[in-house]
């Protein structure tokens, strides 16, 4: 099975986004909604068309399979970059197989380095176009 195999959808744009962090993840006790998570965990003026749900368990952050298609998603663009859904959820992807967030996945595919989540998802995205062409 890959790791695509073990990703799992969850379209904020209906009821899941009344699901609980703890209910999709089965890591945490957190009754906070997912439309509440995605919020929280998005910097201002930055607009995402998906994520993936991150859950602190002690010291470490544990990237789960739990990706979170925001409404962005669905209107191309209101988002930075992403040309297709599925460099979307490629993105997605190389997140949870690689285990690493924005800043530090752009650093390891594209050798420079990131101050915000923003330009290193930018970054990705690029990365990914050439990929795709």
């Amino acid at each position: 099975m890959s790791d695509a195999d073990l990703l799992v959808f969850y379209d904020l744009r209906g009821d899941a986004s009344l699901l609980t962090v703890g209910e999709v993840t089965g890591l945490s006790s957190s009754f906070q909604s997912l439309a509440n998570y995605a919020a929280a965990s998005t910097p201002p003026g930055y607009s995402p068309a998906a994520m993936v749900v991150t859950v602190r368990q002690g010291s470490s952050i544990v990237i789960t399979n739990d990706v979170l298609i925001l409404p962005a998603f669905w209107n191309y663009t209101q988002y930075i970059g992403d040309p297709n859904p599925f460099q979307v959820m490629v993105h997605e992807l190389l997140h949870f197989s690689s285990r690493l967030n924005d800043i530090d996945l752009a650093t390891r595919l594209t050798g420079n380095s990131f101050t915000s989540i923003a330009a290193a998802s930018q970054a990705l995205t690029n990365w990914l176009a050439n990929c795709f062409q």
